[in-house]
């Protein structure tokens, strides 16, 4: 009776571990559902009971502060401080005489910012222009990171964009990556290798540190919210699974 108990406490507990991981109530409670398949039956065939639960998860998904809102909220402080710090490098290598690698971290940052634009413009077809250009303007002005973490925080809905708000993070995400934070990363380390320290400045080691934070931390988030994708584990099992399902807790 006493480890039966005990049972009921893991399981009942594993529930704050399952909301930390998913982005959606639903998500969390099928995932659970899942994991304990000893629930099954309760949750099938007791009329109201699934509905019950999944007002619980929705509410305490709604008022918890971890999971995925800190993960995309630091996501988000990284890549702004990682395109602040890109711009002053770029400011400070023209300074400093080195035009033309000026020069290739301005092309790799707009490159960055063209691929998101037309990303926009896929995402938000069905939008107006208006909409359209606002949305161009935060990308522009660098806030596209804490907007799209916002958003996904907030389980923001819009029913005339083309993907969710979570796709659309992770292919921002996966476009600075490409194009700015990885190359960036290694362009700045060649040059602070090969120039003077007057010329670079100690600056230079922040913003290559910005850099790998920044691909660290973001190609981590990627593969773990895709792999806890209930959805996905379920239509792909052979190539998401690969982080434990079952709460340790």
């Amino acid at each position: 009776m006493l480890s039966l108990r005990f049972a009921h406490l893991r399981v009942g507990c594993s529930v704050a571990a399952f909301l930390r991981n998913f982005q959606t109530g639903e998500a969390a409670l099928e995932a659970w559902k899942l994991n304990y398949v000893q629930l099954t039956p309760l949750l099938n065939e007791i009329e109201g009971f699934s509905p019950f639960m999944l007002v619980m998860f929705n509410n305490l998904q709604r008022d918890s502060k971890y999971g995925l809102v800190f993960r995309v909220a630091v996501g988000a402080l990284l890549s702004t401080i990682d395109a602040t710090t890109d711009i002053y490098t770029l400011y400070t290598y023209w300074t400093a005489g080195l035009k033309g690698q000026a020069m290739v971290l301005l092309a790799m940052i707009a490159t960055n910012l063209g691929i998101q634009i037309l990303v926009i413009l896929a995402q938000y077809k069905n939008k107006s222009w208006k909409r359209k250009f606002w949305e161009i303007i935060i990308t522009l002005t660098f806030l596209r990171p804490i907007v799209d973490a916002y958003r996904v925080s907030t389980n923001h809905e819009d029913e005339e964009a083309t993907v969710d708000q979570l796709s659309e993070l992770c292919f921002n995400k996966t476009v600075e990556m490409g194009t700015e934070s990885i190359p960036g990363c290694v362009l700045q380390c060649y040059v602070y290798l090969t120039s003077s320290s007057e010329q670079v400045g100690n600056f230079a080691l922040l913003s290559i540190a910005a850099s790998c934070l920044t691909t660290g931390f973001a190609s981590a988030m990627i593969s773990f919210d895709l792999d806890l994708d209930v959805t996905r584990r379920k239509t792909q099992p052979r190539f998401y699974g690969y982080i434990p399902g079952e709460s340790k807790i």
